[in-house]
């Protein structure tokens, strides 16, 4: 990272430089360039910047507090395509994330709700 983002990324400095330390510089900062490209291998998200590339699979991400600790939370593309879905006027049930499978089937939903409007030229 550059100075200017380590300085306006902080937490994802940090946690950057715990993975280079485990894992190797040269390896983390390897995904890093995949998803500066494009591939979904790398993506973040603190204080108003973005980085990386957004993996649209995951139905859940994994998000630290200012105390390290982390929570499972709800993937932002779901929150953003649910927006979507509700301006489209499009009946997509809301998942029950104690049902199994259900996540899956809201964001299957999802995905193809967004594909649909890609080919409308409305995405």
């Amino acid at each position: 990272m550059t100075k200017d983002l380590r300085q306006e990324m902080p937490l994802t400095a940090a946690f950057l430089d715990d993975l280079r330390a485990a894992f190797g510089k040269e390896a983390i900062d390897a995904q890093i360039r995949r998803g500066l490209k494009g591939e979904p291998t790398f993506w973040a998200r603190e204080n108003g910047h973005r980085l990386g590339t957004r993996c649209t699979v995951h139905t859940s991400a994994i998000r630290y507090d200012e105390r390290g600790l982390s929570c499972s939370v709800t993937a932002e593309w779901i929150i953003e395509a649910r927006a979507f879905a509700k301006k489209c006027g499009a009946d997509v049930r809301e998942a029950d994330p104690l049902m199994p499978g259900d996540l899956e089937r809201e964001a299957r939903e999802l995905r193809d709700l967004i594909e649909q409007a890609k080919k409308k030229g409305r995405g």
